[in-house]
């Protein structure tokens, strides 16, 4: 069974009297944020039996995002601004047990404390693309060697106490110099940042030049997607994830924040993509499909988008504040 704690702090709202006028857009979205994400746990709690280990680290990342940057401050006036207290689950998992209790410890993720404004490389759209273009790399598979391969082979460091495993194979999937699309490479850049987990030896400025080129990559593919119609939701929620992660704004604009909130269903899930376009069913790469048309590779991942959007609509607010 799946317990969770949640806390939706009133102290959060004394703020809103101090917040100008031109940043009410930013209040509205605030509630609208914290009432969907609300939304998204209490279902992922209620049909807690049909989730797998994607959810799971998923809500990692949700108690990451807002348990590590929910304290905002206005001169010490008003305490914690804690929107999201604490995720307390029982994780039921098929990986080993040392590896595991690494993936979901919250406080093993590196969350970069400065948000990135313009950082990326302005890289455009694939504008030869087609729905078929996002929607056909939905296995993280290189040559062969898939990303669960290569991520095991990393992690198994834990259990043998020894530096970073990284194989040929792996190396030549994960800083293989190429242009890599869809899941292949937002798992190149997850492989990266477990990396950094790790501590493995990696040189500061290659791994950000590196982040900032996946991300870079990363956004050209999400704005076709957007162009397209987001045919493929699973996907771009991922894309959103991962670089916000990194701190990289342009994932986090105000428009994308609207249209991902818009996916939620009424029940508090979300679905991989349309449901039906041009006559075709689109899949999740490894999801299953849950109560309401759902999935729950889906699902896990709005409530970690959600809870990205909220964690930086709350700097802007507060921010501001303090200003």
């Amino acid at each position: 069974m799946i317990s969770f704690c949640r806390c939706f702090l009133l102290t959060i709202f004394i703020c809103e009297s101090f917040i100008s006028t031109q940043n009410l857009n930013y209040v509205a979205l605030r509630a609208e944020l914290t009432e969907s994400l609300d939304d998204v746990l209490d279902f992922i709690n209620n049909f807690h039996y049909q989730m797998n280990l994607d959810v799971w680290l998923a809500l990692t990342l949700v108690e990451v995002k807002i348990q590590k940057k929910c304290i905002y401050q206005q001169g010490g006036h008003f305490g914690n601004f804690c929107v999201f207290s604490n995720v307390q689950m029982t994780r039921k998992l098929k990986m080993q047990k040392i590896i595991a209790q690494f993936l979901m410890d919250a406080h093993q993720w590196v969350l970069n404390d400065v948000f990135l404004h313009n950082q990326l490389h302005n890289l455009g759209i694939y504008g030869s693309w087609t729905v078929v273009n996002v929607t056909k790399n939905k296995i993280a598979r290189y040559n062969g060697v898939s990303s669960d391969d290569c991520l095991t082979e990393l992690l198994s460091s834990l259990r043998t106490h020894s530096s970073c495993v990284v194989s040929s194979s792996c190396q030549e999937f994960m800083f293989g110099n190429r242009v890599d699309t869809g899941y292949i490479l937002t798992h190149r850049l997850l492989y990266l940042h477990i990396m950094r987990m790790l501590r493995c030896p990696l040189e500061e400025s290659f791994s950000e030049k590196l982040t900032r080129n996946y991300c870079s990559l990363i956004l050209k593919e999400a704005r076709t997607n957007e162009i397209l119609g987001f045919p493929q939701h699973d996907l771009f929620l991922e894309q959103v994830i991962l670089c916000g992660l990194e701190g990289y704004t342009e994932f986090l604009n105000a428009n994308w924040t609207l249209t991902i909130l818009s996916w939620k269903t009424k029940p508090g899930c979300y679905k991989n993509g349309n449901d039906d376009l041009n006559g075709r069913k689109i899949n999740s790469r490894s999801a299953n499909v849950i109560s309401f048309g759902c999935t729950n590779h889906a699902t896990g991942l709005g409530a970690a988008t959600l809870a990205l959007n909220l964690r930086y609509v709350l700097f802007k607010i507060f921010s501001t504040v303090r200003s």
